[in-house]
């Protein structure tokens, strides 16, 4: 199984920026777990455990149904350096790929697209989700790979996404709500832009969770900056139209696909 142990290197330049430039979180920055259930079913393994940590993930959710089990599971994950979260290990089944519960949000990776995975997550960030889990389904084990170990294709997105809210835990913990942006073109259920203000910083979360790609114009408030966004996930810039009534932004989103952007406030 391929293990990466750290960012990209423009991106994790552009993470080191960001902890330079925002000020320490007055609140938490939303929990991402991967879902683990023992092997078997109720008996943790400190090497299951060791492997998720491996990968960048910071915290696995643990059915409440397995309690007594929780003593050796958090002394296996204190020595590897994983938090524990306890769940109920519901609701009932269903087909969708995406489980709401209040501000907790399960990702059913078994039912999603890898493609997709990326856009449900940031998704379920701008809709103010305060725990994000990825379940692969199983009763038993991490499913983090197929039966020949190859690492399934849910786990490179899945990893990544993790990694920049726990490298940026400052930024995701301390932004709140801005103002409401307008779709001129290209609004669907499925397609979100969600305007952040951090403590220096505007932040930008688009995320199209359908199967089509989305051509975007979309209109912001007057006094949000139209010039030198840059993308958190990879380094890239970006321009907006500048206007009066507010900058638009055009933009192509892919099916599944996300960006996330900042400027100066």
């Amino acid at each position: 199984m391929t293990i990466a142990r750290r960012l990209p290197g423009r991106a994790a330049f552009m993470a080191a920026l960001l902890l330079t430039i925002t000020s320490p979180a007055h609140a938490e920055a939303p929990a991402v777990t991967i879902w683990y259930r023992g092997t078997p079913a109720g008996v943790p393994r400190q090497d299951d455990l060791a492997l998720i940590r491996s990968l960048g993930f910071t915290a696995v959710s643990w059915p409440t149904a397995h309690a007594a089990a929780l003593p050796a599971l958090r002394r296996f994950a204190k020595t590897v350096g994983l938090q524990i979260v306890t769940e109920p290990d519901g609701p009932a089944v269903t087909d969708a790929a995406v489980v709401r519960l209040a501000d907790r949000v399960r990702i059913r990776v078994e039912r999603a697209r890898p493609a997709d995975v990326a856009a449900l997550a940031w998704s379920a960030v701008a809709t103010g989700s305060r725990l994000i889990s990825f379940d692969a389904g199983q009763t038993e084990g991490h499913g983090l790979a197929d039966v020949s170990g190859r690492e399934r294709p849910w786990v490179r997105p899945a990893v990544e996404f993790a990694r920049q809210l726990s490298v940026n835990a400052s930024l995701f913990g301390g932004m709140t709500p801005g103002p409401a942006v307008t779709f001129e073109k290209g609004g669907t259920p499925n397609t979100t832009v969600t305007l952040f203000a951090a403590a220096r910083i505007w932040v930008l979360i688009a995320a199209n969770t359908g199967r089509d790609g989305r051509e975007l114009e979309v209109r912001f408030p007057a006094g949000v900056p139209y010039a030198l966004w840059t993308s958190l996930l990879d380094g890239e810039t970006m321009s907006m139209l500048a206007d009066p009534a507010g900058p638009r932004w055009t933009a192509t989103l892919g099916g599944g696909a996300a960006a996330v952007y900042f400027a100066d406030r």
